[in-house]
């Protein structure tokens, strides 16, 4: 098949660019003090925010002093509340329905 539907190269796109993901992903969990191999859970849809938020808010050498910057802190406090947020919404329109 020499000719691909818009759906196939949307998929073909999202792969590459997800094992494009793969390599800093692996070195940021390895640098966070974090099984690098986590980053293998990236596919799988929920569990990534909690591997994504590993890579965004824990700081370098994160297993040496076990506790957030002010930075990792400020981020953390941004995503749970995106995450409370999107759950809220998520209830509120499965009530309504």
């Amino acid at each position: 098949m020499l000719f691909a539907t818009r759906w196939e190269v949307v998929t073909i796109i999202f792969w590459v660019f997800r094992a494009i993901d793969f390599y800093p992903s692996y070195q940021r969990l390895k640098n966070a003090a974090t099984n690098p191999w986590a980053c293998l859970l990236l596919i799988v849809p929920v569990v990534n925010l909690v591997i994504l938020f590993r890579c965004y808010a824990y700081q370098e050498r994160y297993g040496e002093v076990k506790r957030l910057d002010k930075a990792g802190r400020i981020v953390a406090m941004i995503g749970i509340t995106l995450l409370v947020a999107f759950l809220a919404l998520v209830a509120f329109l499965m009530v309504r329905a």
